[in-house]
């Protein structure tokens, strides 16, 4: 239970790390003059990449957590969401 509540904890943490560093819309647009055209679309991709990376790791941690905590119905059904949804990228 404790090993849970830890994992779940550390989840949480990983993800409001990752949320403090967005930029605010000002920065982004001055950020922006400094790119062209090109730059700037391939700065949305990894955006997008890394909101789909995000969707993973949390995914990962939720399958650890329900492996660790004995619930393997849970994780297989985790898995197989994770996995498809790998696969589509």
């Amino acid at each position: 239970m404790a090993k849970n509540l830890y994992e779940k904890a550390l989840a949480d943490l990983r993800e409001e790390q990752m949320d403090e560093f967005e930029v605010s819309n000002g920065s982004m647009e001055r950020f922006f003059d400094f790119l062209d055209s090109e730059e700037q679309e391939r700065f949305h991709e990894m955006q997008e990449l890394a909101e789909r990376k995000k969707k993973w790791l949390r995914l990962f941690d939720r399958m650890q957590s329900q492996i660790a905590s004995e619930d393997f119905s849970e994780a297989l059904e985790t898995f197989e969401i994770l996995s498809q949804d790998m696969e589509l990228e």
